[in-house]
């Protein structure tokens, strides 16, 4: 695939990207991991370094399917692998329930990097409560996000993935300006 990974991309533009940038990129990765759900396939490893951006219209593509988890299949001992701050709670336990929402947490995490300039705070360091980890993971605390962007990266970062979007489209209406009848354009 020719293009560039979105990790590079970041660098090349001083570390961060704008929402206009990044809202765009999202959706259209989300229509691809909710079609990866369907199918009952965990992406695993969604960050910038796995998103390359096609080059010449900057269409983002998912890449490195080595952590993708079959959920219709039964989970025997397995050694779970994972990205510090991109990765969820229940992904870095072997206890833990992965689903959806697991690739709802890691498209989170990439658009807090992708707009602050630095990855979210891992959530396995984090000692406080949940209204102090909610104030570390607001990106318009940090940057100028607007609050709409700011709350659905809160609320995709939530510790409890009970608590967290179940899914991509459920993640989706929460993203300013994205009309829910969006949800009928899937590509992949």
């Amino acid at each position: 695939v020719e293009g560039v990974d979105m990790r590079s991309y970041l660098l090349e533009s001083g570390g961060r990207i704008t929402e206009a940038e990044i809202l765009p990129i999202s959706v259209k990765l989300s229509y691809a991991l909710e079609e990866m759900h369907s199918a009952g396939i965990v992406h695993g490893d969604v960050k910038p370094q796995n998103i390359i951006l096609s080059q010449h219209s900057r269409e983002p593509i998912l890449i490195d399917f080595g952590c993708a988890r079959d959920l219709r299949r039964p989970a025997g001992p397995t050694i779970r692998t994972f990205t510090e701050s991109y990765s969820p709670i229940e992904q870095q336990f072997a206890n833990g329930q992965v689903g959806p929402w697991t690739d709802v947490y890691a498209l989170s995490a990439t658009m807090y990097r992708s707009l602050t300039g630095q990855p979210p705070p891992d959530p396995r360091a984090h000692v406080g409560g949940s209204s102090s980890w909610a104030a570390v993971t607001n990106p318009s605390q940090l940057v100028r996000a607007s609050k709409e962007i700011g709350r659905a990266i809160q609320e995709g970062l939530t510790r409890d993935f009970s608590a967290r979007p179940k899914s991509m489209q459920e993640f989706r209406r929460l993203l300013p300006g994205i009309p829910v009848d969006a949800d009928t354009n899937t590509k992949t």
